[in-house]
């Protein structure tokens, strides 16, 4: 009886062969943190280069508004010390990694954490606002800004911008804290922000007083201190 001649494998099995073996050592690498295959992982390991402990996903989004952008994801992690907004870019030779991260450290007797992030590039520059809210009483957060841009070997007063954050950007995290995030457009520009102040209010519309920074007395802002700054290339 004849033996049947072995039929050679035809080119979409090799194909389906090869890609399989490729998924399975990509997955091997991405366990091992060798070639991280998740934005998430990027996140964590630009959090782990900080030295920040642990800390909750409060958060992702993908913002395409920078053409640097396009290809990050953001999150927003925090834990009982530490806000962190970190951006995750994707390479195909490295996988995922955290490339600007800002940074909030909590301050204790403040109703809202707060901090900000400017990222910028060729194309123009966008304002991340970002925190925690402490006190159950507060309905909107208005963040003022003051801008101030050179005139000869001096600089001058350029203009002022609020941003309000109502209610329904509020969210509860699993950690049982309310955080929000948002953001502002400012496009291309030379000035410079100098202060951000925050105020807020509850629901009837009255302001929400506590120690002010410099005062004795009861105020209804404090300048917000914790922000970055990162340019990123997108040639």
């Amino acid at each position: 009886m004849k033996k049947r001649a072995k039929t050679p494998p035809s080119r979409r099995r090799s194909a389906l062969k090869w890609l399989g073996c490729l998924l399975t050592l990509m997955l091997l690498c991405s366990v091992s943190g060798i070639y991280p295959l998740l934005p998430r992982q990027g996140a964590e390991d630009l959090r782990r280069r900080q030295g920040m402990a642990p800390a909750e996903m409060t958060r992702s989004f993908y913002d395409p508004t920078l053409v640097g952008m396009r290809t990050s994801r953001i999150y927003l992690m925090a834990n009982e010390d530490t806000l962190l907004l970190a951006a995750s870019r994707f390479h195909p030779l490295t996988g995922w990694a955290g490339f600007w991260r800002g940074a909030a450290a909590v301050e204790e007797g403040l109703p809202v954490q707060a901090g900000y992030q400017m990222v910028s590039d060729r194309s123009g520059r966008i304002l991340y606002l970002y925190g925690r809210v402490d006190d159950a009483t507060i309905s909107s957060l208005t963040f003022t800004l003051s801008w101030m841009e050179e005139e000869g070997e001096t600089w001058r007063f350029s203009k002022g911008l609020q941003k309000t954050i109502g209610q329904e950007e509020l969210f509860a995290a699993p950690d049982g804290h309310t955080y929000f995030f948002s953001s502002l457009s400012l496009g291309k520009g030379e000035d410079f922000l100098q202060r951000v102040f925050l105020s807020c209010n509850d629901s009837a519309g009255n302001p929400i007083l506590w120690p002010g920074r410099y005062q004795e007395q009861p105020t209804a802002s404090f300048e917000v201190w914790q922000w970055t700054s990162t340019s990123i290339l997108n040639d």
